[in-house]
């Protein structure tokens, strides 16, 4: 028993000491990347944590709102900064809560079933906010986030903007905040596209994580409510288009999306997806929108997202789907 206990002490030493060198090995090019990362946050080194995606979005948005001469609503916990007025409702922490949504239609499809993988739903929609809110009928100049933005020296003189809609919706007090949101990501946006940066690129695949972290020092429910009925209207126009290409929705979240195509064959089936998804893309609401084909079934019964089967197709016969 002791032979064992000082085999295993020797051997946790070794992958220790392996460990060790191998850091110490690799810590040139990792100090290169945790620079080139400060530069563009334009931090200090020393000031980076550990979690270095969540505190950009923080540091980003802070500059933005500065610049618009918003008061800063940094807090330690979930709850925003408000100046005492967040102790005193907690309608906006009621409502995060809500259930994202989701369509499940429960059958036995013998016809070929796709899944695919969906990525950029919470930036795409940022983007499109003003297209999703004109495609509902209603005009942007009269939107929930039309109001005009008073100056300094106007919210001083005491001849700002003011309006008692806030006593009732937290989050249209929110709607300054969240167009100084869409001026960022959209920068984010313009360095990837412009500049092929990784670090901009980073922060956009962090972005809905960070929305949502109750950790974040700029986390705010109310923005988060926005952002969520937003994503249930661009959901909703998803899944519509779809339908009206002639798929079937099997199953649909914000990230997945299981399509009964109608086809017979595989090679069929997966150049009708290619089709829909192409035109998809092409409209400019969805253009943001990146599709992914992550598995394919023969034959598919479906009950819900933990109780399936079905005959899945092996990967060897599965051709590769570039969308």
């Amino acid at each position: 028993m002791i032979v064992i206990c000082y085999i295993k002490l020797w051997i946790g030493k070794e992958l220790a000491r392996k460990t060790m060198l191998k850091h110490f090995m690799n810590v040139e090019s990792s100090i290169s990347v945790l620079l080139e990362q400060c530069r563009y946050f334009h931090i200090p080194i020393g000031n980076l944590p550990q979690d270095a995606s969540l505190f950009g979005s923080d540091v980003f948005y802070a500059r933005h709102l500065q610049k618009q001469n918003f008061i800063l609503w940094c807090s330690s916990t979930e709850r925003p900064d408000l100046g005492g007025k967040e102790a005193d409702d907690n309608r906006l922490l009621a409502e995060s809560e809500n259930v994202l949504a989701e369509v499940n239609k429960t059958d036995a499809y013998p016809s070929v079933c796709i899944e695919l993988l969906i990525e950029g739903m919470a930036v795409t929609t940022v983007l499109q906010a003003q297209n999703l809110i004109e495609m509902e009928g209603t005009n942007a100049s009269i939107a929930f986030d039309a109001g005009s933005v008073s100056s300094l020296a106007d919210m001083m003189n005491g001849q700002g903007v003011t309006s008692n809609l806030g006593v009732y919706d937290e989050s249209a007090l929110c709607a300054g905040a969240f167009r100084v949101l869409r001026t960022m990501v959209a920068s984010w946006v313009r360095d990837v596209v412009q500049y092929k940066n990784v670090f901009a690129d980073n922060q956009i695949v962090n972005f809905y994580r960070w929305l949502r972290c109750p950790q974040s020092l700029l986390y705010e429910p109310a923005i988060k409510q926005i952002l969520n009925n937003l994503m249930k209207k661009m959901f909703t126009q998803v899944i519509h288009e779809y339908q009206k290409l002639g798929a079937i929705v099997v199953y649909a979240s914000y990230n997945r999306i299981i399509l009964c195509t109608k086809r017979k064959s595989v090679e069929d089936a997966q150049a009708y997806a290619e089709y829909v998804n192409e035109c998809i893309q092409g409209k400019e609401i969805f253009h943001g929108l990146q599709f992914e084909l992550t598995a394919c079934w023969e034959y598919l019964l479906w009950l819900d997202t933990a109780n399936f089967g079905g005959i899945k197709v092996q990967n060897d016969k599965k051709v590769k789907l570039q969308m």
